[in-house]
């Protein structure tokens, strides 16, 4: 009892319950957003609003080419080691690459749209992702930065509680409209750029007044490439596997599909979302704990939230899948009843992703990026031939029943690699042996 209220005093612990009570009321704001956006598009429409955010996360996090993952790995490093110049050449260069990959990805985007066709379902919903890109990437840039400058509660206002609680404020002024994806996606824009800009300032705000007289220093930038290519393998890999579901229903089954798998994913959110804020906190302070050689407080982060995952997802999983029926009707309307079964077995699946969360941080933060893309990799394959086979015979349950099955057996393998790594004590930022 001791050692708990020792934490809770200490940076971590303070740390904790900001970001905590900036995520649960931004996990509230999007569940209502997902209840007022399933009831105003009906199935169709908010598989097509669905398709279009899922493919926009993608198209951002991708786009980043890991570089998100490089401001907790390295900015706790520099802070450390008062190498100012390079902190300030990172934080410049990641906006670029940002930036860049990101509008790249929504011109790849465009042109698929116009490949499928205008007559295809799939037309407007490659149209609003593509739209959506580079401000999710910015987003995903600006939540990393920020929890590695020791603000993470404001990382997670940018990422998930600003765009959530602008775009319910938006939706309750159209509940007496007849509301499109269109509009939808629109609003969606303009609520995550509004996010954007006020981490933008939260930034300036900051960082370390140092780096406004440092020196530019651009002579790691291989290295730094390097570093995070083999980290967003592993990203994307895992990102797909969470999103091929979606991807490959639309295509292999019908935007209702989606809709339904929709509605069930997002209560199940409730599982993981205080895991993903406190993978949010810890991360730079695994980075930060090793770098300094403070292996015993490393570990302790580690296993915390491993019980932590467990012991949250585990409960809501019950209930979610002992009410499936009633919880989906209850929150979207009985036209999405079809999704009960959804529900059930992704409740299974998000137990999984819990513990999944806290393995690919220390697996990331202690240089294992190649080994993480190849699991995940290999994670992703087996996904793909799985809702192949599933989803043209059993629709949204096929695909849940892929995604449950992939995600279990990487949760299974990342704990293995990750004893392997505590047992070795190597702690090595860039070196991938285990």
């Amino acid at each position: 009892m001791q050692k708990l209220f020792s934490l809770a005093r200490s940076s971590t612990g303070r740390a904790l319950s900001g970001a905590f009570a900036v995520s649960l009321i931004g996990k509230l704001a999007q569940v209502m957003l997902s209840v007022l956006a399933a009831r105003l598009l009906q199935p169709a429409g908010f598989g097509i609003f669905t398709f279009a955010l899922g493919v926009g996360f993608l198209g951002g996090r991708m786009g980043g080419l890991g570089w998100p993952i490089l401001m907790n790995r390295l900015i706790p490093k520099y802070r450390i080691e008062k190498d100012w110049a390079r902190m300030r050449s990172l934080v410049h260069a990641a906006h670029m690459v940002v930036a860049a990959g990101t509008v790249f990805g929504a011109i790849f985007c465009l042109g698929l749209a116009f490949w499928v066709g205008r007559d295809n379902e799939l037309f407007l919903a490659l149209l609003l992702a593509a739209s959506l890109m580079p401000i999710m990437g910015f987003r995903s840039l600006y939540r990393n930065l920020l929890a590695a400058l020791w603000v993470p509660q404001k990382g997670i206002m940018v990422d998930e509680l600003l765009p959530a609680v602008l775009m319910v404020l938006f939706l309750v002024c159209l509940l007496h409209t007849s509301l499109s994806p269109q509009v939808a996606t629109i609003g969606y824009l303009l609520a995550s750029g509004i996010a954007v800009l006020a981490g933008a300032f939260w930034i300036w705000k900051k960082l370390p007044s140092q780096l406004s007289t440092a020196l530019t220093d651009y002579s790691n930038l291989r290295v730094w490439m390097s570093v995070a290519l083999p980290a967003l393998i592993g990203l994307s890999s895992r990102l797909l596997m969470n999103r091929t579901d979606v991807l490959m229903l639309a295509p292999l089954g019908s935007v209702e599909d989606v809709g339904y798998y929709g509605a069930a994913m997002r209560i199940t959110y409730v599982q993981t979302a205080a895991v993903v804020v406190l993978s949010t906190v810890i991360t730079a302070r695994l980075s930060e704990a090793f770098a300094a050689g403070r292996e015993r407080q490393g570990k302790r982060l580690l296993f915390l939230a491993f019980g932590f995952a467990l012991s949250i997802s585990m409960p809501f999983g019950i209930l979610l899948v002992s009410f499936d029926d009633w919880i989906i009707s209850g929150l979207f309307g009985d036209s999405y009843l079809p999704g009960g079964p959804v529900l059930q077995i992704l409740a299974i699946s998000q137990i999984g992703a819990a513990i999944s969360i806290p393995a690919s941080s220390f697996m990331l933060m202690t240089g294992r990026q190649v080994r993480y893309g190849q699991i995940t990799t290999l994670g992703l394959v087996a996904n793909v031939l799985l809702n192949a086979i599933l989803i043209p015979q059993m629709g949204a349950t096929g695909a849940a029943l892929a995604t449950c099955t992939s995600i279990l057996c990487l949760a299974t393998v990342q704990l293995v690699i990750c004893a392997k790594i505590i047992r070795s004590r190597r702690y090595e930022e860039v070196r991938d042996r285990t």
